[in-house]
């Protein structure tokens, strides 16, 4: 029992400590830290809500050389947003997911190497607003990152494009959303070149 259990852990960590540019697909699951905004404006008046919360995300790469990757992405924030003014003192809390298609370029072959990417996919916003149901837009991601191995830091921001809210009131609610995340994520490579 103990030889198996050796042997599958050995056969475990072949697998994640293997290189990126030695094998074609990559499997990530990771998670981290969302700094997320809104600004709503609906005739004349704003209101902007910052805030707080946490990201977590699913992508699936095809490596097409040891510098080239491209691949999709699931990925979910939610945050608690709070009202920009002195006399705000209310909570609201919003969610954002997306999928996306991306492309990352690495520097360097070695194990430890940083990375730029961006990512164009749909976006599902609900947003702090309270009435409003959640509603799909269009939006670009730019990443910067480390690959240490089997592991990666990365920084994206979201930018989101203006939905449109129909209040009833002859005039549409406008909303802007973006979110910076800063995650860490967990790479399994495999498929032999």
């Amino acid at each position: 029992m103990k030889k198996s259990i050796l042997v599958l852990l050995l056969a475990l960590a072949s697998i994640v400590s293997a290189n990126a540019q030695d094998k074609k697909f990559t499997i990530g699951l990771g998670a981290g830290v969302s700094f997320m905004g809104q600004k709503g404006t609906f005739g004349d008046l704003e209101s902007k809500t910052k805030g707080t919360g946490f990201n977590f995300l699913g992508n699936f790469y095809y490596n097409i050389n040891p510098k080239i990757s491209v691949g999709v992405e699931f990925a979910s924030a939610a945050a608690i947003l709070k009202e920009e003014g002195e006399d705000s003192n209310g909570l609201d809390a919003t969610g954002i997911g997306n999928y996306s298609l991306k492309g990352k370029y690495h520097f360097g072959e070695n194990k430890v190497r940083p990375h730029v990417g961006l990512g164009i996919g749909m976006y599902n916003i609900v947003p702090a607003t309270q009435g409003f149901d959640s509603k799909s837009a269009f939006g670009v991601s730019p990443e910067v990152g480390l690959n240490l191995g089997f592991f990666q830091l990365a920084a994206v921001y979201h930018l989101i494009s203006n939905v449109n809210y129909d209040t009833g009131l002859g005039e549409d609610l406008k909303v802007s959303t973006s979110n910076f995340e800063v995650r860490g994520i967990f790479n399994i490579n495999f498929g032999s070149r």
